[in-house]
């Protein structure tokens, strides 16, 4: 390596004066380029962008801002609401100014954005925001978009922060979902935190759509969001190829998902949906989440949770089966009630794909399961599980349920219907079992049995069954152990 002796070569003190005067620039450049520009719905026309005199337009604060910028969104009165569209650059920031829009009446005083051009544009060119690296978007109201609200399609989005926002409106069937936070790569990007936000009031309106495809990766964190009253999905992941998700959904919310207005019967919106083709992987953690169906909205398939592994037999092309597929699930602290199905659903049609799941200190509560079973000729269960679509598929799973209720089913709490014909293609431990589950789980007032078993075996030993013997049901070859069972209810 050749070394620049001239540096070294003058006297210290001139070297420095050099180091300082090289310091003092470099601070002077990285504040000159950190910019404030302000713009306002209401404003007039001709602004500077300064506070005093804000743009009236999102794209004229996008042709003057620089990287790093950030970009205020004044509040305007009540019947103002800035329409139109921003790609933002690399670490800036749309910030809306005034008080917390999730916190005030719908049509309050407020940063409110909409582009109501997007119909038919398709994405990300219909989308309010195009996201890049480093962006922060925060306390903005975005409300009855014609489309997507934030969009981040085949770009570098790592370190994107979208917190304390409001997504609402779309009631108007225009044919498309209007997706509030849509990241759909072939790129792998990172620390993405998707934050406190609230979803709420849409007929037309989903929540966090996650997609990864070729071999791509994406590390996720979702904490803190709730959604109310919406037609669409609160959170989709769907990897495709040999793409890679790890996603956390920590401390959210879901009520009332399929308020679809005159299609609500039919609506197949769960309100965690993780879909997989190729030979994806998907880590996911779900912790602290609580799901209501309070309105009973949705038909045969609107789920809390549901895990799809593709493969043949539900019309999907061959180039999206599922084939080494591989799934981390774990769910903690978490409670499902009155879904208008199965509460949790995991259905495997895949080719050589692992399922594994963990279930703790979760209730679910008044489900009506009425999809999977019935496949089989069967009754179905609140957590339902497929290991297996087809014979000899060589796809297999894991089920491990430990200190959780499952209580209030219209069929059976627990089903595994297997449609594999070489063996048993899953372990089932809801105690005792060679998962290591500790047991303790409460299975009570479930209408037609506790458990129902097609094709398949397992253990629930150290369970409380209401003081009762387990309603058991076994459909070809397989057992299921009981004993011991506990003799007084662990959470009375």
């Amino acid at each position: 390596m050749k070394i620049n002796t001239l540096f070294f070569s003058q006297p210290a003190s001139t070297w420095v004066i050099k180091c300082v005067c090289v310091m003092l620039l470099t601070c002077l450049m990285s504040t000159a380029s950190a910019a404030d520009w302000y713009v306002k719905a209401s404003a007039e026309s001709g602004g500077s962008g300064s506070k005093a005199k804000p743009f009236n337009s999102l794209t004229d604060a996008e042709l003057v801002s620089g990287e790093g910028d950030t970009i205020y969104i004044k509040q305007s009165n009540k019947h103002a609401i800035l329409d139109g569209q921003i790609v933002l650059k690399p670490n800036q920031k749309l910030i809306g100014l005034g008080p917390d829009v999730r916190n005030v009446p719908e049509n309050a005083a407020g940063a409110r954005i909409t582009y109501s051009g997007g119909d038919g544009e398709g994405y990300p060119d219909g989308a309010v925001v195009q996201l890049s690296s480093g962006n922060e978007i925060s306390n903005i109201h975005f409300k009855d978009m014609s489309f997507g609200a934030i969009v981040g399609i085949d770009v570098d989005f790592t370190g994107a922060n979208i917190h304390d926002n409001l997504f609402s409106g779309g009631d108007i069937d225009n044919g498309w979902f209007r997706v509030s936070v849509l990241l759909d790569s072939s790129l792998s990007n990172s620390d993405v935190i998707v934050k406190d936000n609230l979803f709420r009031n849409g007929n037309f309106l989903s929540g966090i759509n996650i997609n990864h495809r070729g071999d791509s990766s994406g590390i996720y964190h979702f904490e803190g969001n709730h959604f109310d009253n919406i037609g669409g999905r609160p959170y989709i992941f769907w990897t495709i190829d040999a793409a890679y998700i790890q996603a956390k959904i920590l401390n959210s919310s879901a009520n009332d998902i399929g308020a679809l207005g005159e299609y609500s019967e039919f609506a197949n919106s769960d309100s965690i949906l993780m879909q997989m083709s190729g030979s994806s992987i998907m880590d996911v953690v779900v912790d602290g989440y609580t799901y209501d169906n309070t309105g009973q909205f949705g038909g045969i398939s609107n789920t809390g949770l549901e895990l799809f592994i593709i493969g043949d037999g539900i019309g999907a092309p061959p180039e999206l089966w599922a084939n080494n597929a591989q799934v981390s699930l774990k769910i903690n602290n978490s409670s499902f009630s009155n879904a208008v199905t199965e509460a949790i659903q995991l259905n495997n049609l895949g080719l050589n794909s692992i399922i594994d799941v963990e279930i703790r200190n979760t209730q679910v509560v008044n489900a009506n399961p009425g999809q999977i079973g019935p496949l089989f000729g069967l009754t179905g269960a609140a957590i339902s599980l497929l290991p297996e679509n087809t014979g000899n598929s060589g796809s297999r799973a894991s089920l491990l349920i430990e200190n959780s209720d499952i209580i209030g089913s219209s069929g059976y709490a627990v089903g595994v219907y297997d449609a594999g014909i070489s063996g048993f293609n899953s372990d089932i431990d809801l105690g005792g079992g060679v998962l290591g589950s500790l047991g303790n789980n409460r299975f009570l007032d479930n209408a037609i049995g506790d458990i129902e078993l097609f094709q398949t075996g397992g253990f629930g030993l150290f369970n409380w069954w209401g003081g009762v013997s387990p309603r058991i049901d076994l459909y070809g070859s397989g057992t299921f152990e009981s004993v011991p069972e506990l003799q007084t209810d662990p959470r009375p």
